[in-house]
């Protein structure tokens, strides 16, 4: 997969040590980041992978280390872990050609930096 990826989320599937005992239509806060996410993605060349779908594929959290400074001096390192995914975003008109999308807000209005033309507004419109 890659930036600009577009996929439904078909499950998720809890961490182990997260209690399993959720009453219908409530509301639970995880104590642990999701196992994985089942993503249908909208278009992919990977492989179908045993026990899925076609076109359903696992994202697992990903853990990132890093070491900050701070105004002392100090240096603590700092472990991150989070899902890589964007549950909406957008993009340009010249990135969503070709695409079809169910639906869509089209902003025309005035830019913040450069300028409108009538090819973008057709691009993005069409």
């Amino acid at each position: 997969m890659a930036n600009g990826a577009r996929g439904h989320i078909v499950d998720i599937i809890l961490d182990p040590r997260e209690e399993r005992d959720i009453p219908a239509g409530k509301h639970m806060e995880l104590q642990y980041p999701p196992a994985y996410v089942l993503v249908q993605m909208i278009r992919t060349k990977a492989s179908t992978l045993d026990g899925l779908q076609p076109g359903v594929l696992p994202i697992t959290p990903l853990s990132r280390t890093f070491t900050i400074t701070t105004a002392n001096g100090n240096k603590p390192t700092v472990t991150r872990q989070q899902l890589p995914i964007t549950p909406a975003y957008a993009f340009t008109d010249y990135r969503s050609q070709g695409q079809t999308i169910e639906y869509c807000i089209v902003d025309i209005g005035t830019l913040p930096t450069g300028r409108l033309t009538p090819f973008n507004a057709y691009v993005a419109l069409s």
